[in-house]
């Protein structure tokens, strides 16, 4: 099975809960993941750039950046936000596009800023 349908399937059914009360309220999920996962998650760029093979990539991304390429249908506004992340993360890694996106050129305070504090 793909990791793409597997996120997408994750995907789903996040935004398919009620929405977080407060900014940050989906922290511990994440961190339930990372608990159930080990080593197989690997959240991007908190575990570092470069995501091991084998691993399933839980990557922090700006969904306003691609939100109105794809349409909104019937999902509330975090629900499309969610499906967006995932459908353009697939995309990107079929075309060939993700790695560059991956690997950002940041200098190495921005770097370490980022490992910190996301995007």
């Amino acid at each position: 099975m793909s990791v793409y349908i597997l996120v997408d399937a994750a995907a789903r059914a996040i935004a398919a809960l009620p929405p977080a009360p407060q900014p940050g309220a989906g922290i511990p999920w994440l961190l339930y993941l990372k608990r159930q996962g080990n080593s197989l998650v690997h959240f991007w760029p908190f575990d570092g750039w470069q995501i091991p093979a084998g691993c399933l990539a839980a990557p922090q991304v700006y969904p306003a950046l691609w939100r109105h390429a794809y349409p909104a249908e019937e999902r509330t506004a975090d629900q499309h936000d969610a499906f967006t992340g995932a459908t353009w993360l697939s995309e990107a890694d079929r075309s060939g596009r993700l790695s560059r996106f991956l690997e950002p050129n940041l200098t190495p305070s921005q770097r370490m800023v980022a490992g910190v504090e996301g995007w």
